[in-house]
């Protein structure tokens, strides 16, 4: 391994949604104000997107075998793209 991939840190963003869900969830509990616990959420879930966006640098999902029909909303998975 490279030094740089070792002192490299990523924050993940899981780890934002998580927060924001719990954090959300206390806003509103606290204030009494459900839309203001969901204002915390959106905000956490747009910066756990912008995260990933980054990450994967304009990069779509067709490279893992998987695409999506105008017909079905759910993807379809060919083997060979599991491998």
């Amino acid at each position: 391994m490279a030094t740089s991939t070792l002192t490299r840190t990523r924050f993940p963003s899981s780890l934002l949604v998580a927060v924001g869900l719990s954090v959300g969830f206390g806003v509103a509990q606290g204030t009494g104000v459900r839309a203001l616990g969901g204002v915390v959420l959106a905000a956490c879930g747009l910066g756990a997107a912008a995260l990933w966006v980054r990450r994967r640098a304009g990069r779509s999902p067709s490279g893992s075998g998987c695409s999506t029909s105008p017909r079905s909303r759910w993807p379809t998975c060919s083997p060979s793209g599991w491998a």
